[in-house]
């Protein structure tokens, strides 16, 4: 029935993109909630990608371009701030090319692990056709983004996919295992990348940012019942994230939550402590889940060949292989292999290549085909000189929201500023454990937030301008075009 239900809609998104290619985007990031599914056709007519989202999203280009002079739409992002995209995709480029030219070492791997061995064509729809694909509607809801009503579209659109994907998680997870944290992390690494086609642990920092985003959201609602509806919104994304089972989603949720009541609802600092405890008495998973691995009888067993005293802590019996999910068996060797390469790195998948993730698995027989860290990561494969650029691009990100979460002058930016904020420092947050700071699958929400932020952003400090040249006489429209916009970032 879903495939039936979906074969009508995607052929009417599709033709009624020609109309209005900006509601159909919208439609298009809903469907993430569902493409990544098993049962989802992954290619048509024997073509490998060709899929209802590639469909739909090729449509979409096509009436965006068809409709842009018509509609007068263009990129007028300020150049400043497009220099940091521009570098952005650039070293992306750089580090898949390094992957594309030397992948021996990563065959090799694939091979002690019984994998597939990659083809470069392989590599090159991955890493270049999967990996930019993902920016797409970021860039078109930032230029097609001309109007509140239009924000406020895209806005619930993110959240929607946001909350189905969370319905699904509690659809696959029994609430029956929400008091036994074991069980709940053993059921969510069987299940949920195999019935949602989600990793856990991108589930898990997905809805930890969605939760406070629908939250933020509210702002901008004045009807009761839709305000008291997102506030469902927010506990059922709350618990969807927590029957995860993933323990960074849950610090990830902490974290935002304490950033935003310090920025914008301070009064809710006082109420953060009790609502840990509550969350911690009602649903035990979680106090057991976030205690794991501090005390000796709280440990999980290991490999026999991991060294127990480097994976205990000296005091307390805390035992940091399981507190970082075995993390620290390869992190050491990781910042070692990134010394060795401090400038520019390895290229992309840069632990496979460099013969870091064969060498692990021969010695700890534990796959380890990525750092578990998206910072590391990032170094790993491209450097200090070409990572620095990528931490001052999020780093404008958190500014911006910020700026806009502190600015009560419209509370389109206290929406906006929140909800990118959540997405945003959740996924930076959620880094320090999983994640890549390379656009994926469960980046789309974050990207897209980013685009809502800059577009309101460059919108408001237009405003600013026309109300300076006006001197307060007239009040100008907040999203009136100027033809030349200001340079934002000082």
């Amino acid at each position: 029935m879903r495939l039936y239900l979906l074969s009508l809609a995607i052929p009417f998104l599709c033709l009624y993109a020609f109309k209005d290619w900006y509601k159909s985007l919208c439609g298009l990031i809903v469907l993430m909630a569902l493409v990544e599914r098993p049962d989802m056709p992954k290619s048509m007519l024997g073509i490998p990608g060709m899929n209802f989202w590639n469909i739909l999203l090729a449509f979409i280009l096509m009436a965006y371009l068809a409709s842009r002079k018509r509609d007068g739409l263009k990129w007028d992002m300020p150049e400043n701030l497009s220099r940091y995209f521009k570098l952005y995709i650039a070293i992306i480029v750089i580090a898949t090319i390094r992957e594309l030219i030397d992948p021996k070492e990563m065959i090799i791997f694939a091979l002690g692990t019984g994998a597939e061995p990659p083809s470069v064509f392989g590599l090159f729809v991955d890493d270049v056709i999967n990996t930019f694909k993902y920016l797409v509607p970021a860039f078109l809801i930032y230029i097609g983004c001309t109007n509140e009503q239009r924000l406020k579209f895209a806005y619930a659109s993110i959240l929607l996919l946001n909350v189905l994907l969370a319905l699904q998680v509690i659809r696959w997870m029994p609430l029956t295992e929400i008091t036994d944290g074991d069980a709940l992390k053993d059921r969510a690494a069987r299940v949920l990348d195999r019935e949602i086609g989600y990793y856990r642990s991108d589930l898990a920092i997905m809805l930890a940012g969605a939760s406070w985003a629908i939250y933020a959201y509210r702002e901008v609602l004045t009807n009761k019942f839709l305000s008291f509806m997102a506030l469902g919104g927010c506990a059922v994304t709350a618990l969807g994230m927590v029957l995860t089972g993933g323990r960074i989603g849950i610090v990830s949720w902490i974290a935002v939550a304490v950033v935003l009541t310090y920025y914008r609802w301070r009064k809710f600092l006082i109420l953060a402590p009790l609502a840990v405890l509550l969350i911690g008495l009602a649903i035990p998973s979680v106090m057991e889940r976030m205690t794991q691995g501090f005390t000796e009888d709280t440990a999980e067993e290991r490999h026999e060949d991991l060294d127990a005293d480097t994976m205990t802590s000296t005091t307390g019996g805390a035992d940091l292989y399981t507190i970082t999910a075995g993390r620290t068996v390869m992190w050491p060797y990781v910042i070692d292999y990134i010394g060795d390469k401090p400038l520019f790195g390895w290229g992309r998948k840069g632990m496979q290549r460099s013969g870091l993730s064969a060498y692990l698995g021969r010695n700890f027989r534990e796959a380890f085909p990525h750092p578990h860290n998206a910072y590391l990561q990032l170094l790993f494969d491209n450097g200090w000189i070409l990572s620095i650029p990528v931490f001052l691009l999020f780093y404008i990100f958190v500014r911006f929201s910020i700026n806009l979460l502190r600015d009560s002058t419209n509370k389109l930016y206290i929406a906006i500023g929140g909800g990118t904020l959540a997405f945003v420092g959740a996924q930076l947050i959620g880094s320090t454990g999983s994640q890549t700071f390379y656009p994926a699958t469960g980046a789309v929400s974050m990207w897209c937030m980013i685009a809502l932020m800059l577009r309101v952003y460059v919108q408001r400090n237009q405003y600013n301008e026309l109300m300076k040249e006006s001197d307060g006489s007239t009040e100008p429209d907040l999203w009136a075009k100027i033809e030349k916009p200001a340079k934002i970032i000082k």
